[in-house]
């Protein structure tokens, strides 16, 4: 068959997503972290990762977006409509994906918190 079986599918997205995090590794160390384009590469690579490495675009977003000042869905979708982002295809797992660094961000806050 021409068409890759799901599995096949599945691993080459994969390796793909590796791909693009080893490379956004590298441009985190060599560059600084409010580059425009960063929230975008983040969001885009982060909707489709699983754990652990959506807990590592998570944490990536959450210190680009807060070096940006960008603390608010509302200020992220403007962020993200600098770039492209078509409402149709990107509400929905962009935004899902923008609660959890709102999460995270929360559970650090606490974290920071505890005098223990």
């Amino acid at each position: 068959s021409i068409c890759p079986s799901a599995n096949e599918s599945s691993l080459m997205f994969n390796v793909q997503l590796h791909k693009l995090k080893a490379n956004l590794e590298i441009m985190l160390e060599m560059c600084r972290q409010d580059h425009p384009l960063l929230p975008w590469i983040l969001m885009s690579g982060g909707i489709f990762a699983q754990q652990p490495e959506r807990g590592w675009f998570i944490g990536q977003l959450l210190a680009v977006s807060s070096d940006l000042g960008i603390y608010s869905w509302g200020a992220m979708l403007k962020h993200l409509e600098s770039v492209i982002y078509i409402e149709y295809f990107c509400e929905i797992p962009f935004r899902q994906f923008w609660e959890e660094v709102v999460q995270k961000r929360s559970e650090l806050d606490l974290i920071d918190l505890d005098p223990w």
